[in-house]
């Protein structure tokens, strides 16, 4: 009798424990019955066009996003590479530590804008809008991301005076920022250099 007891309130736990039924319209076309009020509404020719639309997008990002994520790095490391010489020729380390900065936040943003995205997009109209949402903040992520903090790490590094020192232009003998990291032209402010190259 006891199991009979288990067995009967373990059947009222999940018909009270499931709330949403699903059910066919009219038409034929299954409905979910939501008690908050947002039941989805889908016909059988909108979910298998919806499947085929998702289904070749999906299968075309797939084997498109690992190329493109193999390229971005490469080019970073490009970069950061280049950014290593060009400060081994004047004693800086400014640019490839603005370098990686950037490029740690640009990866992290853009991520993030990714879910964000997604997110949304998913709110909107899940499926398509789930993709379409996330390939946009990721984007947008992404060079908000790059544009911002390298703004940001150059405010920081000049307000630390990070490879710069003050010092008097040898032709006008104003005192200037030296920014040893761009110019070889450590002797000269930067008026005084466009006017030799002019």
């Amino acid at each position: 009798m006891s199991a009979n007891n288990e067995q009967s309130g373990s059947s009222e736990n999940s018909s009270c424990c499931s709330k949403k039924k699903k059910r066919k319209d009219k038409d034929g076309n299954w409905i979910t019955d939501d008690p908050a009020g947002k039941a989805v509404h889908i016909s059988a020719a909108g979910a298998q066009s919806a499947g085929k639309i998702g289904g070749e997008g999906l299968a075309t990002i797939g084997q498109a996003a690992p190329v493109l994520q193999v390229a971005a790095v490469a080019y970073d490391a490009y970069q950061i590479g280049r950014n290593v010489e060009k400060d081994k020729r004047k004693g800086t380390s400014r640019n490839t530590v603005k370098k990686l900065t950037t490029t740690v936040a640009t990866y992290g943003v853009g991520f993030g804008g990714a879910l964000a995205g997604a997110t949304i997009g998913t709110a909107i109209c899940p499926g398509i809008g789930t993709i379409v949402g996330g390939i946009v903040g990721g984007v947008t992520g992404g060079v908000g991301g790059g544009f911002g903090s390298g703004k940001a790490a150059e405010a920081i590094m000049d307000k630390v005076e990070y490879d710069t020192y003050r010092a008097i232009c040898a032709t006008c003998h104003r005192p200037f920022l030296c920014r040893k990291y761009q110019t070889e032209d450590v002797m000269n402010c930067e008026e005084c250099q466009e006017e030799r190259e002019e």
